[in-house]
């Protein structure tokens, strides 16, 4: 029901879903997404879906979103390793070494493939505080880093994976399906609702940081010449500035001085 309701809204058609997709880690556990969609039309690559009818403890979910951060990272066979360290701190650049990157296509938006969780079942009170509880839980794969400087807040979320979620009644009960304003980013506000390209979009992210540092460089600018212009020395006869290059051209205010 989960796929055909996306696709319904759009999101691929019905050859765009693969069910059961093993994603398998080194040491001999296999993550298996419910579905995996792909729908470049709907400006959506790829993602992955777990279908969760509120019945495992939370903390089964929270080790799947640990279990595919853990899956992405790998790196890609003969990867050089000291290029892919080097190459975390250089954005976009970090994914051309892993395994992901080889499987599936780029997501065109900063991060690892999305992954989202579609709740169905038990009560509206119970899921939400289900979608609270993971947001807390497994905020450390999805929540990103604060790029350096102390008056930049944009986020680093090149090595996040972003997380999604959203209930099946909510989908059939929205006019426009699962194409509205029925998905939530985890980490966002609450009360969010929002278009699943407007959720999984970064507007705190690459863009914003590219904003804040234009700014922040205009700003270290101005301070520094601020700073050029408070040391700029006094004329000794008539206390007024002096400009450097009166003082290289004129020995009479040398003599002054």
């Amino acid at each position: 029901m989960t796929a055909a309701v996306l696709t319904g809204a759009g999101f691929g058609t019905p050859l765009s879903w693969q069910t059961e997709t093993a994603h398998r880690l080194p040491y001999g556990y296999t993550q298996y997404a419910d579905l995996t969609m792909r729908a470049p039309d709907a400006n959506v690559p790829v993602m992955l879906l777990e279908v969760d009818r509120v019945t495992e403890p939370v903390d089964v979910l929270v080790a799947k979103v640990r279990r595919y951060t853990e899956w992405f990272e790998l790196l890609a066979p003969k990867a050089d390793k000291d290029k892919a360290h080097a190459a975390r701190r250089q954005g976009v650049a970090v994914h051309d070494f892993r395994l992901w990157s080889r499987i599936y296509p780029a997501t065109g938006r900063e991060g690892y493939v999305p992954v989202a969780f579609v709740f169905t079942g038990k009560t509206k009170a119970q899921r939400a505080s289900r979608m609270r509880r993971l947001e807390q839980a497994a905020r450390p794969y999805f929540a990103g880093t604060k790029y350096a400087g102390g008056d930049i807040t944009a986020v680093d979320y090149h090595r996040a994976v972003p997380v999604v979620v959203t209930e099946l009644e909510r989908i059939t009960a929205d006019p426009a399906g699962a194409a509205g304003r029925v998905w939530r980013r985890l980490g966002r506000d609450e009360d969010e609702w929002q278009t699943l390209s407007e959720a999984l979009a970064n507007p705190d992210g690459d863009q914003l940081h590219a904003v804040q540092s234009r700014e922040s460089h205009r700003r270290q600018k101005e301070r520094e010449a601020a700073a050029r212009e408070a040391q700029r020395p006094l004329c000794a006869r008539c206390g007024t500035e002096v400009h450097r290059r009166t003082l290289a051209v004129d020995p009479a205010v040398q003599l002054a001085r």
